[in-house]
């Protein structure tokens, strides 16, 4: 399977209208299934009030299709700690990262 179970994962929800909600996760995959994964972690959703994204503090278990063109799934390193999660701009970048060694450049999915 391309995804293990135990793996850590960030999934871009891709809008389809600028209105859309902007909504990332970030977890640990739970159960591997033919098509599908179950990942228990944080929601983000951006606010453009604040423009920012907004971590929800309680943990969600939520299911992912691997076959959804509208979802973009992305392994994260083994020792990035999913609880320090948190979104910033650097030099102009949306970026997410953990506080510790993992930072990933967000800005081609989430910056208009």
């Amino acid at each position: 399977m391309i995804i293990r179970e135990g793996e850590k994962v960030h999934v871009v929800s891709r809008r389809m209208f600028p209105s859309d909600v902007r909504r990332h996760f970030a977890g640990t995959v739970d159960v591997v299934g033919e098509v599908a994964i179950r990942v228990t972690g944080h929601t983000f959703i951006y606010h453009s009030e604040s423009g920012r994204f907004e971590k929800r503090p309680k943990l969600r278990t939520r299911i992912f299709s691997l076959t959804d063109a509208g979802l973009v799934i992305s392994i994260l390193p083994d020792d990035t700690d999913i609880a320090r999660i948190k979104y910033s701009i650097k030099n102009g970048r949306l970026t997410v990262e953990d506080g510790k060694t993992f930072q990933y450049d967000l800005s081609e999915y989430a910056v208009d």
